[in-house]
């Protein structure tokens, strides 16, 4: 995934498969965090969908890189479809991740768990039981914040 996709900084410029690998090998501590997570926006004629990688140091900040795409609304005519979607882009950046840092990352789902809040807790179990079957932590609202880093550019 991050060797076929254009890779963002939080600025918009693209940078290269290579230049993320030696970014995240200089900004990546034994203290730091790093997280994965996706959400996608439906528009009019297609599926707005972002991955992000988010590095963050407590107390500190961090920094944060995403990829985007767009596929066609007909191929996701549910909302379960959806987002397995973006579990399943997680799951691959993070397998990406760790094949380029030797390190895992968590991977943080744009799900909610308390029925009488969240639409997506009927998805709950078994999509986290995806992600912890791919070997990651899975986080899940109000803990998946790198989730909500990918929601900020769904819309644009």
């Amino acid at each position: 995934m991050l060797k076929e996709n254009e890779i963002r900084r939080a600025d918009h410029t693209i940078i290269s498969y290579n230049d993320l690998k030696e970014e995240l090998s200089l900004d990546l501590d034994s203290n730091a965090e790093i997280a994965v997570g996706s959400d996608s926006q439906s528009m009019p004629r297609h599926i707005s969908f972002v991955t992000t990688i988010c590095v963050h140091h407590p107390g500190l900040g961090g920094r944060f890189y995403f990829i985007k795409n767009k596929q066609s609304s007909k191929l996701f005519p549910s909302m379960r479809l959806r987002i397995m979607n973006e579990v399943f882009l997680s799951i691959e950046a993070a397998n990406d991740l760790e094949e380029m840092i030797s390190r895992k990352a968590e991977v943080h789902l744009d799900i909610g768990g308390e029925e009488r809040v969240s639409k997506t807790s009927r998805f709950c179990k078994e999509f986290i039981g995806i992600v912890n079957s791919s070997g990651f932590v899975c986080k899940i609202k109000p803990e998946s914040w790198a989730s909500y880093v990918a929601d900020r550019f769904t819309k644009s």
